[in-house]
């Protein structure tokens, strides 16, 4: 996959998200004021989140980055733009010198950082107009545009997208067969582990398990024993999420 391809696939997942959640499709809409309960909170925590003082507008990046196959070393796990003292998206760029002030010029597939906090998928620019897809976004995915001239504007991560070498082919929606599925499930359903009471519940711990083996993992395209296991653990929650329901 080139670096066109994934800054492409960034692009499209971003949009389809944004689309989903302008129609109110459970999982990609804040609903109430006392709940967090998005997709992108469970994939990121493994569990619904409900906090409603978590912020999410990273976990969306992140979410749409793992989706489109980008590891760790590109896009790394954090939740926070620059609050979190040493797990932050804009010191994870800075230290890698691909954070540029708010004067330089972005490209599509850039990270807008705002000084309220916030970040944003750059979809596209315009002169100077940068068009963006914000998780988080009055409760939702959104997509804004401003002036590259907007005072709340920050600076552009530029991710190493020329780093992910074909990770991912094709769509995840359609890399499984209808007998696959089946027989997935019927995996699933037989897991029976002592002292658990469900399938769910045997996931999970065998997750917990698979975790003390995380130093042992490689994987191609990855750099490190985390970014392995990170992406094959999100991948195996997808597969059973999909199958299981």
């Amino acid at each position: 996959m080139s670096e066109a391809d994934v800054i492409k696939r960034v692009r499209r997942i971003a949009l389809e998200e944004a689309k989903k959640s302008a129609a109110g499709e459970s999982g990609s809409v804040r609903i109430g004021g006392n709940t967090n309960n998005v997709k992108y909170n469970t994939a990121y925590y493994g569990f619904a989140e409900n906090n409603p003082d978590k912020a999410w507008c990273v976990v969306f990046i992140w979410w749409v980055m793992r989706k489109a196959g980008v590891p760790a070393t590109v896009f790394p796990k954090v939740a926070s733009v620059f609050k979190q003292k040493n797990a932050n998206v804009r010191d994870f760029f800075k230290e890698r010198h691909r954070f540029e002030p708010a004067s330089s010029m972005p490209k599509v597939g850039d990270l807008v950082i705002f000084k309220s906090s916030h970040i944003g998928i750059v979809e596209n620019v315009q002169g100077n107009t940068i068009f963006t897809v914000e998780g988080n976004a009055s409760n939702r995915i959104r997509r804004r545009s401003y002036s590259r001239g907007n005072s709340n504007i920050d600076g552009y991560c530029h991710p190493a997208y020329d780093m992910v070498q074909g990770m991912v082919q094709g769509d995840e929606e359609d890399d499984m067969t209808p007998e696959q599925a089946r027989q997935l499930e019927a995996i699933f359903q037989g897991l029976t582990v002592q002292g658990t009471k469900s399938p769910e519940e045997t996931v999970n711990l065998m997750f917990d398990r698979i975790k003390k083996i995380e130093a042992a993992l490689t994987v191609p395209g990855t750099t490190s024993a985390e970014d392995a296991f990170n992406l094959l653990f999100a991948r195996v929650r997808e597969i059973h999420k999909k199958v299981v329901g």
